[in-house]
C-alpha cells in the first residue's frame, strides 16, 4: 500500500502525457511540410488585431476557378503571440505552424509557414482592414506554396465557423 501514491502519480504523469503537445496542436494531423522556426511578431496594432480570435475567409477569389472558390469559403487561421498559428477548414482544424509579419513601403505581409503541408505555404499581403478590425481583405502574393494568386474577405470571428455562421447552405 506504500507504493499506490507512487502508482498513481506515474500514472497520472503517463496519462497526461500521452494527450496534445504542448502547443494544443493534435497528434492527430500527420506534419509532412517544413517550417522555419517560431518568431514572436512585432507588438503593433495589426498583429494585435491579428492574434484576437479567428480570420475566416468569408469570400475566397481564386481566379477562374468558381469551384476552388466556393469550396474554400470558410477556411480559417488563429495566429498566437509565440509567432504560431492553428488552420482549419469550417470546425476543423488541419493545419498549424508559424507565422510572420512583415512590412514594406506602403505594404503589409503576412506569411503562414505550414508544418503540415509546405502548399498551404502563403504570403499574403493584408490590402486594407475596417477601423475596429473586424475584417480584412487580403491578396496572396504567389511566392510560396500553392503560387496561385487568390484574393480574400476576412470576418474576424470568436470561434471556428460554421456554414450557418457564413450563410452557407448545406
Amino acid at each position: 500500500m506504500k507504493r499506490f501514491p507512487f502508482l498513481l502519480l506515474v500514472g497520472i504523469f503517463l496519462f497526461v502525457s500521452c494527450g496534445d503537445d504542448s502547443n494544443g496542436k493534435s497528434n492527430k494531423i500527420q506534419p509532412t511540410g517544413s517550417a522555419g522556426p517560431a518568431r514572436v511578431p512585432p507588438q503593433n496594432e495589426m498583429t494585435n488585431a491579428l492574434m484576437q480570435d479567428y480570420w475566416v475567409f468569408e469570400f475566397f477569389v481564386v481566379p477562374n476557378d468558381q469551384q476552388g472558390s466556393q469550396f474554400n469559403r470558410g477556411r480559417w487561421y488563429k495566429f498566437f503571440p509565440d509567432g504560431t498559428f492553428e488552420g482549419g477548414h469550417w470546425q476543423e482544424q488541419n493545419d498549424f505552424g508559424n507565422w510572420y509579419f512583415r512590412t514594406a513601403p506602403d505594404k503589409t505581409y503576412v506569411l503562414v509557414d505550414s508544418e503540415v503541408n509546405d502548399l498551404n505555404d502563403a504570403e499574403w499581403e493584408i490590402q486594407g482592414s475596417t477601423f475596429d478590425y473586424t475584417a480584412m481583405s487580403w491578396v496572396r502574393t504567389g511566392n510560396f506554396g500553392d503560387q496561385r494568386k487568390i484574393l480574400g474577405k476576412l470576418l474576424r470571428l470568436t470561434d471556428p465557423p460554421t456554414k450557418a455562421s457564413l450563410g452557407v447552405e448545406e
